[in-house]
């Protein structure tokens, strides 16, 4: 794993939302915070920024998250390792003896690779920032909301079962003595939801000729998040940031799956090149880099590509 230096996501000027996303989902619970609505658990795998050449020579675009469902090789081989742990761990919370049950299969390559691909859910990200109060580059033109919504549609188009968009607002690190610093964090990513708000609510809905909108018609069947992250000064907000994303709408089922064979067939290939896990969840990334799928966490000339 590539040494970490404490950069935050808005001084990421030319990566900001790819930084973004990865912190969204290298992080618990602010992963849980946007999978389990979505139908996932931690238990799963994640592609980032997948360029969808790859899945179809003629689509064009990227998905910033393309997630899905791990299984066990055997269920039975769990269940007999769960009674197993809680047998070791009679008295401890429940988490304790599913984690190291789940834990000790894994390390024994019981996940298995590639997964089913069954069930299949999209995000997409957009990341804005607060500047003295002021948000920027919210996309809240006319133009950046028709984009948004014909990127949701194609994703809707291609079958995934779920879809959503987050809407992620980035800050300027605080400080303070003690606590005062993460306060200050939580106030500022609270206030810029509400200034943000009037993009937030028109976000999903289709757009009039005259610009404006009818947040409550012609919305399209897509779960919507607001992350605003609250940055503290001494480390990035990985390790020191508050807030998680909150959900600002359900995601209704995509009744486009019928026919996927050909996307799924495409990442079952690109799984498959992955060698079989030992440990989830499993998060790996279209590299720009290299130009190879390969772990998140994995080493290339660039920290971020």
């Amino acid at each position: 794993m590539s040494e970490r230096t404490t950069t935050y996501i808005i001084d990421e000027q030319q990566h900001r939302e790819s930084v973004a996303t990865r912190h969204l989902m290298e992080v618990m619970p602010l992963n849980e915070r946007l999978l389990e609505p979505l139908g996932l658990s931690r238990f799963s795998w994640t592609i980032l920024e997948l360029r969808l050449e790859r899945l179809l020579p003629d689509l064009a675009g990227e998905i910033d998250i393309l997630a899905g469902p791990l299984t066990w090789t055997d269920a039975k081989a769990y269940a007999r390792e769960l009674a197993s742990q809680q047998g070791q761990w009679p008295d401890a919370h429940p988490t304790i003896p599913e984690f190291m049950a789940a834990k000790t299969l894994a390390d024994n390559r019981g996940i298995a690779w590639p997964p089913p691909l069954e069930y299949l859910i999209g995000v997409e990200i957009k990341c804005a920032y607060n500047e003295q109060g002021t948000i920027k580059a919210d996309k809240s033109s006319p133009e950046k909301m028709k984009s948004i919504r014909k990127q949701l549609t194609r994703d809707l188009d291609l079958g995934l079962n779920r879809v959503a968009f987050v809407d992620i607002i980035a800050h300027h690190p605080t400080t303070g003595i003690d606590g005062a610093a993460w306060l200050a964090a939580g106030v500022l990513a609270h206030e810029s939801i509400t200034t943000m708000g009037p993009a937030l609510a028109a976000r999903l809905a289709d757009p009039l000729p005259d610009g404006s909108f009818l947040p409550k018609a012609n919305l399209l069947p897509v779960a919507h998040f607001v992350w605003s992250i609250g940055s503290v000064a001494g480390g990035d907000e990985i390790i020191r940031g508050a807030g998680a994303p909150i959900l600002l709408r359900p995601a209704s089922p995509n009744p486009r799956t019928s026919d996927r064979t050909v996307f799924e067939r495409s990442i079952h290939t690109i799984l498959s090149a992955i060698p079989q896990p030992t440990c989830w969840p499993v998060i790996l990334k279209d590299c720009r880099t290299c130009n190879t799928i390969h772990h998140a966490d994995g080493t290339c000339p660039e920290k971020y590509s």
